[in-house]
């Protein structure tokens, strides 16, 4: 395997969860955002979401049409909107938000079956009479 910079390492342990790559473009673009040089994975996010008309951005690109920098001025109305759904889907998807979507309704259930169970044992417990 080749050599590998530090700076590719980054780029590729980033790019496991696109989604929240995009989240950070579009948050860092609010006002006004230029990636580094170097910096292409940006530079080619930062078009594909300018592109798709969620942010106001230019791309620069080499004679072969491959970006290499790439320049956001704000986001617009559905970059928000995409913006929003992104952490939505981001939220839902965390540990927290998978425990809350099964987690709840399972506990629920499980105290409404042990609720009969647990009255009947106190009962015979402390010899009360039903």
């Amino acid at each position: 395997m080749g050599y590998r910079s530090k700076r590719t390492l980054g780029n590729l342990a980033r790019m496991e969860n696109p989604r929240k790559e995009y989240i950070r473009l579009l948050l860092r673009s609010v006002e006004n955002f230029t990636p580094e040089p170097g910096e292409l994975r940006d530079a080619t996010l930062i078009g594909e979401l300018g592109e798709a008309g969620y942010l106001k951005a230019k791309t620069i690109g080499d004679e072969y049409g491959v970006t290499r920098g790439a320049a956001s001025w704000g986001m617009t109305v559905a970059g928000r909107l995409f913006l929003n759904q992104l952490q939505r889907e981001e939220r839902e998807s965390s540990a927290w938000g998978r425990f809350k979507k099964w987690g709840v309704p399972l506990l629920t259930y499980l105290a409404g079956v042990a609720t009969p169970v647990l009255s009947d044992f106190l009962k015979a417990l402390f010899h009360l009479k039903p």
